[in-house]
């Protein structure tokens, strides 16, 4: 490829700001269906005196609810038994809404009585311009916007809620044996098809849902969740597991791989309990991570040496088999067999091999941690789970948070950009989206050094017409600073006249000003 792609001038970002920032107010209730039954903790341990309802409006911002009630229906005779007016109230800055016990923080908006939200099987019911609604009224759905019918009894039955509210499912079983050392809740998850569907997680009022799909995870019940170098000679690192909540973890083995040799450097056996979050982790110098991660079975690296760090610079892998530590010497080549579970293949510089890909993650390109990222003390943490294992695109640069939900970019932080190239011919242009997005999260993460990876671009879509190659996504973030500080290395972007080689190709490429047929509209991704 190559010869037919010229060289462009100017560079010029074609962005487009969300539709207000955070503090903004959304008054317009045609969105009134993007306002969601988000979580339910009807059932605690104990007497109930940590049970919520949460909402959520999926711009992420703050929004009128003036015209919304919630009304909450007993299965046994379906009539409502409670019925709230949410006029006069917003969703917070990140778009949720809590009601519930007065013990939960943050403090909810609307405080409940203990033993408020019954165990069911019952219903929740969110309603939009309607002003007749009383307790006591029999189930019905004119102006219904969302519904959850629930239970925490497996035989019990909602056949009229289920009919009116929610037709052709099954009421939700908040199964109280699902986290058996904690609490769950009801959580509300988008798949991989943007279809939203509720499962069972760990309670997270007034913040993101911790969307595990565990009936995704390997049988054998492992993923690499997270994988933090260490900044310097005795700095933490670590790698932590992810699989199902507080079940026994036997014949797994971690397996740390040198990339110049493809050599087995490291291997430990894997046993112990996951936590209620299914995590499990593995490292040594834990005790410098704030707040610590020493509740759960922690397992210590086995140093190899006092003056080096067990995850080592370079290209190099970690990788999780099953079996016995027996068949995984060290010195010994790593091979892919159909035991291998997970793999993740990292590099600190910018030129490297491929063999190792080539046996660990053939076809895909290794996870990038820059030299300044590390310094800062970045972890790789899966932000993609759980169906896709060996890939890094699974992957990004977060804080680290051993025995936590790992801080992934948000959507609510986000930016539609677009980046416009010049080619002679469309045909030559990339074959897809992948080698562009690595290209220019690097150089973007040169200039913000705020740990931005490939992942942070959202939905990316690559198209040409004519002699104008164009690059858009949504560009995301953890948080508004962070999402200001890409915002300012865009702009110096805008100014430079760094060149891009995109794979294989002979001749490098500048930006240039984007045609008015590339700009976006305004909308909130």
């Amino acid at each position: 490829m190559g010869s037919g792609l010229i060289y462009a001038s100017v560079l010029l970002l074609c962005f487009w700001l969300r539709e207000g920032n955070s503090q903004n107010l959304i008054n317009d209730q045609k969105m009134k269906t993007t306002l969601l039954i988000n979580e339910v903790n009807a059932d605690n341990p104990g007497d109930d005196t940590m049970e919520y309802l949460e909402l959520y409006h999926v711009s992420g911002q703050r929004v009128a609810l003036n015209g919304y009630h919630l009304v909450l229906y007993n299965g046994k005779g379906n009539v409502a038994y409670k019925v709230l007016d949410l006029g006069n109230l917003f969703t917070d800055d990140q778009g949720f809404l809590l009601v519930g016990s007065g013990n939960l923080v943050p403090r909810p908006a609307i405080i409940l009585p203990k033993g408020s939200i019954q165990n069911g099987p019952d219903a929740i019911a969110l309603y939009f311009g309607r002003s007749n609604l009383y307790v006591g009224m029999p189930v019905n759905n004119e102006n219904l916007v969302d519904a959850l019918v629930h239970k925490s009894n497996k035989r019990d039955k909602a056949d009229e809620l289920v009919r009116v509210l929610t037709p052709g499912t099954e009421p939700f079983l908040e199964d109280p044996s699902f986290r058996i050392t904690d609490d769950e809740s009801m959580e509300r998850c988008q798949g991989m098809d943007s279809q939203r569907f509720f499962q069972l997680g760990a309670p997270t009022p007034g913040s993101d849902n911790h969307c595990i799909p565990f009936s995704q995870l390997n049988a054998s019940v492992g993923l690499i969740n997270e994988v933090k170098l260490a900044s310097s000679l005795g700095d933490a690192e670590f790698v932590e597991l992810q699989g199902h909540p507080s079940v026994e973890v036997k014949d797994l083995v971690l397996v740390l791989v040198e990339g110049s040799t493809q050599k087995i450097y490291s291997a430990m056996e894997v046993k112990g309990e996951t936590s209620p979050d299914g995590l499990l982790l593995l490292g040594s110098g834990l005790s410098k991570i704030p707040e610590g991660a020493a509740h759960f079975q922690n397992f210590t690296f086995h140093q190899n040496s006092s003056t080096t760090s067990l995850l080592k610079a370079g290209t190099n892998a970690v990788a999780l088999y099953g079996g016995s530590i027996s068949h995984f010497v060290v010195g010994s080549r790593i091979t892919s067999t159909p035991a291998l579970l997970d793999a993740l293949v990292y590099t600190t510089v910018e030129q490297l091999s491929s063999e190792l890909l080539d046996i660990l993650t053939p076809g895909k390109p290794p996870f990038y941690v820059s030299k300044q990222s590390q310094a800062a003390g970045a972890s790789v943490s899966r932000c993609l789970c759980c169906s896709v294992s060996g890939d890094s695109s699974s992957y990004a640069l977060t804080k680290p948070t051993p025995l936590q939900f790992n801080d992934c970019p948000k959507m609510r932080f986000s930016q539609k950009v677009s980046f416009c190239f010049q080619v002679t011919d469309c045909q030559l242009k990339p074959q897809d989206e992948s080698t562009i997005q690595r290209v220019l999260a690097q150089s973007l993460e040169k200039r913000c050094n705020c740990s931005f990876s490939p992942a942070y671009f959202k939905d990316p879509v690559l198209t040409c017409e004519g002699r104008e190659m164009t690059f858009t996504a949504v560009m995301s973030a953890r948080s508004t600073d962070q999402l200001d500080r890409e915002l300012q290395s865009l702009s110096m972007m805008e100014k430079s006249e760094e060149r891009f080689r995109f794979g294989n190709q002979n001749n490098s490429m500048a930006m240039k000003t984007c045609s008015s047929s590339a700009e976006g509209t305004g909308t909130p991704p």
